[in-house]
């Protein structure tokens, strides 16, 4: 009886963290449209057009993705060249390596009326900390606020 008990545990610790790691069902129905630049043009923004949410007429929750933008990437390749005196060999693979590997995904929450942003993170750590900002006027949040607010 042991054994059996010992040999279903394993199978457990073997088959949780697929479970638990496993990319959602959900991530092949994400559609992801570019938004715009932020960061001084280091981040490109995209938003999940299929997951925005509307909690009332002035207030939506939607799905945001940052990634490098190439010029940002190029121009650190470029300074780390210089640094270093050596070349690169593949600078476009490593740039797929990083916007894959370094991509983060938020949850915005925009208050249409008062121009305001919640950047609310999606994986929770010890330290959770939701920023409430202001939308700039020429932004990529006010792109997303242009497009997704009722009017």
């Amino acid at each position: 009886m042991k054994m059996t008990r010992h040999f279903m545990m394993g199978v457990v610790i073997f088959i949780l963290p697929f479970l638990l790691f496993r990319p959602s069902a959900n991530a092949e129905d994400k559609e992801w449209k570019l938004m715009g630049k932020t960061d001084n043009g280091k981040f490109l923004l995209y938003v999940d057009t299929k997951s925005i949410s509307y909690g009332s007429e002035s207030i939506f929750t939607i799905r945001v993705k940052k990634e490098v933008s190439p010029e940002a990437f190029h121009e650190s390749v470029k300074k780390a060249e210089e640094v270093s005196g050596t070349k690169f060999d593949d600078p476009e693979g490593l740039y797929k390596i990083i916007v894959k590997t370094e991509s983060k995904e938020y949850l915005y929450e925009i208050d249409c009326e008062k121009n305001q942003l919640r950047d609310i993170p999606l994986a929770t750590s010890s330290i959770n900390i939701v920023t409430v900002s202001s939308i700039s006027s020429g932004s990529a949040e006010e792109n997303i606020k242009k497009e997704f607010c009722k009017k």
